[in-house]
């Protein structure tokens, strides 16, 4: 695998965990801010979009390219 496409899928990786971090971290924050944009049910839409960042994560991060 090629060095500059590995550090390209750490940091690409990164930036989706950290995103997904910051939805759980600032959970009651994020659901006020949701909350006054008109979100139904605010603190599970923030949350679901917290899981729905960490699958983001996971699927380009752990995905294997084959060499062609």
């Amino acid at each position: 695998m090629n060095v500059a496409f590995l550090i390209g899928k750490i940091i690409f990786g990164a930036y989706w965990l950290i995103a997904s971090f910051n939805h759980f971290t600032n959970l009651s924050y994020m659901s006020e801010f949701a909350k006054a944009k008109g979100t139904p049910s605010p603190k599970l839409a923030v949350a679901g979009t917290g899981v729905i960042l960490l699958i983001a994560d996971y699927l380009p991060a752990g995905r294997v390219v084959p060499d062609a």
